[in-house]
């Protein structure tokens, strides 16, 4: 069953338009989530949520003289989006019906492998596995001057549910949600970012230092800025 167009509203990428985002040198917060960690009607919540805000956005807009539109839009779009982004987010820790495969270590090093096996092409700064979703920071490398994205995406999700259906002996059913959302760091934010995806297992309580959660990889150049 594909996803309706209300739902598909509440995150940046989905198949249907997979091909056009390409990740360029700013890094790109990702989060992605197992399929059925959100209630539906969750979703169906949050999507209504963000056609409202842009609604409403579209009509202050109306006010700004057109010589400030193009910078108050994105700034608008901006505080849209991180909003949607808390609250599904907040959707996903408060998720208690499961699926929760990814609290599984042998799952959990299948995500986390993937991404390091992806170095080759991309740069990861930071990955954090969660029990029902993923983030991951990522940007292209300076050899390339941009990735497809949605493929490098398409390709990571099928790589690990294949090969985490064969262990839950679930081969051929949906692991991942179609959809993921993605956001490209703002200037001077890596850090704040990145220090967000690491400490995502600290605030949900489950240890009190970053470096305890298993689920967490960080590449080396950075340490020195989380310790």
């Amino acid at each position: 069953m594909h996803p309706s167009p209300l739902l598909a509203t509440i995150t940046d990428r989905d198949r249907g338009n997979i091909s056009h985002f390409w990740l360029g040198h700013r890094p790109v917060h990702i989060t992605y989530r197992l399929h059925g960690s959100i209630p539906r009607v969750e979703l169906l919540r949050i999507a209504q949520h963000r056609t409202e805000a842009l609604l409403a956005r579209d009509k202050r807009m109306e006010k700004v003289s057109s010589r400030y539109h193009a910078e108050a839009l994105a700034q608008e779009t901006h505080r849209i989006s991180s909003h949607v982004e808390l609250e599904l987010e907040a959707a996903l820790h408060r998720g208690s019906q499961g699926p929760f495969h990814l609290e599984q270590t042998e799952l959990r090093n299948i995500v986390l492998d993937s991404w390091k096996f992806l170095q080759k092409e991309i740069e990861v700064y930071a990955v954090c596995v969660m029990s029902n979703h993923v983030h991951a920071v990522v940007g292209a490398p300076p050899s390339s001057h941009s990735i497809d994205l949605g493929r490098l995406m398409d390709r990571h999700k099928s790589h690990t549910a294949r090969h985490c259906n064969r262990i839950l002996g679930a081969t051929g059913q949906p692991f991942w949600a179609t959809n993921y959302f993605d956001r490209t760091v703002r200037d001077g934010k890596f850090l704040t970012v990145m220090w967000y995806v690491l400490n995502n297992p600290v605030k949900s309580g489950l240890v009190t230092s970053w470096e305890a959660w298993p689920g967490t990889y960080l590449n080396s150049r950075y340490l020195a800025h989380f310790v």
